[in-house]
């Protein structure tokens, strides 16, 4: 009996012993096309009200600070993409996470095709929704936009793959296909 006691206490503390806060794991689990879709939302939303500050507010500080201009690539944004959303569909969302004792970090690589009533987009953005290690890389890591007329690749439209921090506007066809 004293065995089994003994057993059962262990298991109970390795459980919980490895256990993330309860904001951590509720990010940790959520479907990541949800988050993905939401984030999407919040941001064309902020575009088409041509909403300086709420497309800002999205931009991890890490993304935003590794910009010169930062207010002048959202005013190129807000230039670039024209009219209003028709349609909009989610080809992709990947995840990464990571875990260290009782930290967690999450970063998701999201690709949208938007039709608006005046252009068609492909877009891709890399979003960090928790980050313990460092907070300043929560919101968009880095995005990248171009028009559909310019994306030429029979699959789905990642950026350059680079990852660049902020806001990317491609307007040319890529040079190198991957």
């Amino acid at each position: 009996m004293k065995k089994m006691c003994f057993i059962l206490i262990f298991v109970l503390l390795l459980l919980t012993s490895c256990s993330t806060s309860g904001d951590t794991a509720r990010m940790i689990n959520t479907d990541n096309g949800e988050i993905a879709e939401k984030t999407f939302n919040q941001l064309i939303k902020a575009i088409e009200a041509d909403d300086k500050a709420s497309v800002r507010k999205l931009f991890s500080k890490n993304a935003i600070n590794a910009e010169e201009n930062f207010e002048d690539e959202i005013l190129k944004l807000l230039d670039f993409y024209e009219g209003k959303i028709i349609s909009f569909s989610q080809h992709e969302t990947g995840a990464e996470t990571e875990f260290d004792d009782k930290k967690a970090k999450k970063v998701l690589w999201c690709a949208f095709f938007v039709e608006t009533n005046k252009q068609k987009y492909h877009i891709a953005f890399n979003l960090c929704p928790i980050d313990d290690f460092d907070a300043d890389n929560v919101g968009i890591l880095s995005f990248y936009i171009i028009n559909s007329e310019n994306w030429h690749g029979n699959y789905v439209y990642r950026g350059d793959r680079n990852h660049n921090p902020g806001i990317n506007i491609v307007l040319e066809p890529p040079i190198e296909e991957y």
